[in-house]
């Protein structure tokens, strides 16, 4: 009976030895999976935290990129700005070499001697621009003949060409026209009252002109406008100590002659 009671208390005593070889070994495995879950979050987050460095490194590097990208652009800009005006610049100085931005030939007219009491007048052609001109041609005709000589229909005039060949007081042509320069015509011409009509071209340009003459108690007065082809007034000249009234019937000269001229001809 002893020995069964005795074999009772060794069996007890191993369960109770295993129970607890059963809970070290448990809260070994325990602890190792947290050291191992501690190791594995410290490794992921070294990983994190380069990834998040490499970002920031990416980030200044781009910030940089773009600024240097800015002032590069900027930098163009302003050279494309800086080059634009000066290709302006070039081109309106090559327009006025080419007599397309104020450069173009007109016609003065100054006293010439007097015939049987009639005051006589020359023509000068002018360049007042600072570039040359080059086959420069002017005809000036008489527009009060035409229109004693022609028959309106619409916008033209219809005239004999004989009669036109008439109303041409002048035709003259110049190969080359020297900045600031003019160019006094030889023929004479006498006139009192009316209007003349200009065409006067350059190699580049081409313009208008209206020359007037009012007598008023037997002293001529004169004044002119030059216009491009649109019609607009480049240039006005009436003379000095022109009376208010005279200066009226000098500009209803210039209004005898339509915005457009256009002639046809018949035999």
């Amino acid at each position: 009976m002893n020995g069964w009671i005795t074999f009772a208390l060794i069996l007890v005593f191993v369960g109770n030895i295993g129970g607890l070889l059963i809970i070290i070994l448990q809260s070994k495995s325990s602890d190792e999976a947290k050291d191992q879950i501690i190791s594995v979050n410290s490794k992921n987050q070294r990983i994190l935290e380069n990834e998040l460095n490499d970002i920031k490194t990416e980030r200044v590097t781009l910030r940089n990129e773009l600024e240097v990208r800015d002032k590069e652009n900027n930098e163009l800009t302003q050279k494309i700005i800086e080059l634009n005006r000066e290709l302006f610049e070039k081109s309106d100085e090559l327009n006025k070499f080419m007599g397309m931005s104020g450069n173009y030939p007109f016609v003065l007219v100054s006293s010439g001697a007097s015939a049987k009491g009639i005051p006589g007048f020359t023509f000068t052609i002018a360049n007042e621009s600072d570039y040359p001109l080059y086959d420069v041609v002017v005809v000036v005709m008489d527009f009060n003949k035409i229109l004693q000589s022609s028959k309106k229909e619409g916008s033209r005039f219809v005239i004999e060409r004989e009669k036109f060949k008439d109303s041409i007081i002048l035709m003259k042509d110049e190969n080359h026209l020297a900045e600031n320069s003019n160019i006094i015509t030889s023929e004479l011409f006498h006139y009192t009252q009316g209007i003349l009509y200009l065409k006067v071209k350059s190699r580049s340009s081409f313009v208008t002109q209206r020359i007037a003459f009012v007598t008023e108690e037997k002293k001529i007065y004169q004044g002119f406008q030059v216009r491009d082809t649109e019609n607009n007034i480049l240039k006005e000249w009436l003379g000095k100590n022109t009376p208010k009234a005279v200066e009226e019937k000098l500009r209803k000269e210039f209004e005898k002659i339509p915005d457009k001229v256009e002639m046809t001809f018949v035999n």
